[in-house]
């Protein structure tokens, strides 16, 4: 019998594998995604000076305010007495009149802001936009609970994940520095947008990856999992996008973008934007089938290829319902506002469908959907034929060291080499001894 590792990770063959994988493999891709970062990047800003001149509302008009007190009273703009508005008196926390006191009204209805005293507001200065002369509510300011949220969020992954968790807010930061410093500006400056968007992505796959599971070896199959799932569904998507006819001016962002930078095409946006939703969804199936094929070798090392892809497979099916559900829900939940409004209008399910809005979310989940359900036989096959090699290498090596071949130079075995041992004759019940010399190994 022969020995068997606790894990294929922690032998010298899967080590020697793993950088054959990287030098051959993660090397190659790593550099070609250098170069294409080099090459889309932007030298110049872009120029958004029509988005800009043709703004209503630009920041510069735009100023924080505290209320530091409110009132249910009669409204200025009507003569009745006993229609009521909210006066709220506020102190400006910045802009050209910080410090100042000013007060706004609010008409009442049933979508009115909720606005009490000690809320931090956005006023809009009517007076710079030369539609009045006074300040009118614009929103809330939301940065402090979204502070507190995110300070919890990042204490939550540190707690539970240690290290690793540490990895992944470092990913995390990479992937918003790639999408913010990278991919917005290289579309603006009139890159393709799908060729941007794929170079993105494989930027982020690349430090995300590493950066919280570390250089091992079932990283890399993941990584090589992900990258041909992420190949498929950019295809599919490409396909289904062109053949139906997806102008992505179906929305209002859309015709905004359009108006602003004529040269954007707004397909490969649209493109783009399925490549980058899909990634993450990828890299949490790919991780999870490489970690599945490794912890079913080291509960039975001597499982083949056979038997580890068929058990491995069994929890990505399982994987696999769950994820492709959560991914469709994710793009439904965030159109529900748009079903909402689809059923008021009376239109017919045919009609609906038909629609682009509603045909580019079928065409997002569909696509990456297939995309992820492609990913688990592709990673599985290539984690248990890795995990199968490894430890098939080590066995050979092992089985090796075994063999004690007798030297062909070496003198006959001396007197101390051998050994008596006892004869008991079947006739005479006598014991005598003979001489047992090492047989010589042919």
């Amino acid at each position: 019998m022969g020995h068997a590792h606790s894990s294929t990770e922690s032998t010298p063959e899967a080590k020697r594998l793993g950088r054959r994988l990287l030098l051959t493999v993660v090397l190659p891709f790593a550099l070609v995604t250098l170069w294409a970062l080099w090459a889309l990047r932007v030298t110049d800003t872009p120029d958004t000076d029509i988005v800009q001149e043709n703004a209503l509302v630009t920041e510069e008009d735009l100023h924080d305010a505290l209320v530091i007190g409110t009132a249910l009273e009669p409204c200025m703009i009507n003569a009745d007495p006993e229609f009521l508005c909210h006066q709220i008196s506020v102190r400006l926390l910045e802009g050209p009149d910080e410090g100042q006191k000013a007060s706004l009204e609010i008409l009442p209805a049933e979508n009115a802001p909720s606005i009490s005293k000690g809320d931090e507001i956005v006023l809009l200065d009517t007076v710079a936009t030369g539609y009045g002369e006074q300040y009118t509510y614009w929103d809330h300011v939301r940065r402090p609970p979204l502070i507190w949220l995110s300070a919890l969020f990042v204490i939550t992954v540190l707690i539970f994940g240690r290290w690793k968790g540490a990895g992944a807010l470092i990913g995390f930061a990479i992937t918003i520095l790639v999408i913010t410093q990278f991919l917005v500006p290289a579309i603006l400056g009139g890159a393709d947008p799908l060729q941007a968007s794929l170079t993105a992505a494989a930027a982020m796959l690349l430090t995300t990856l590493y950066l919280t599971h570390g250089l091992h070896l079932q990283t890399t199959v993941a990584l090589i999992g992900t990258m041909i799932a992420l190949a498929i569904t950019a295809i599919l998507a490409k396909v289904f996008v062109e053949t139906a006819t997806i102008t992505g001016l179906a929305t209002n962002e859309g015709i905004f973008v359009q108006i602003g930078t004529r040269s954007i095409d707004l397909q490969g946006i649209i493109l783009g934007g399925v490549i980058i939703g899909s990634l993450g969804v990828l890299d949490d199936v790919t991780v999870t089938q490489a970690s599945t094929v490794q912890a079913l070798h080291r509960t039975d090392p001597r499982l083949s290829f056979a038997q580890l892809y068929q058990r491995s497979i069994r929890v990505g099916r399982d994987h696999i319902a769950s994820t492709v559900n959560t991914l469709i829900l994710a793009y439904a939940g965030a159109s529900l506002p748009l079903f909402l409004l689809f059923e008021l209008s009376g239109s017919s399910f045919r009609t609906i469908v038909n629609g682009e809005t509603v045909a580019l979310e079928i065409i997002r989940s569909f696509t990456g959907s297939i995309g992820l359900i492609a990913a688990v036989p592709i990673t599985t096959a290539i984690a248990a034929a890795a995990t199968t090699a490894t430890r098939k290498k080590a066995q050979t090596d092992h089985d090796a060291e075994q063999v004690i071949a007798w030297p062909e130079e070496s003198s006959p075995p001396r007197l101390r080499d051998t050994q008596e041992i006892p004869l008991i004759h079947p006739n005479t019940l006598t014991k005598s001894t003979i001489t047992q010399f090492p047989e010589k190994r042919r």
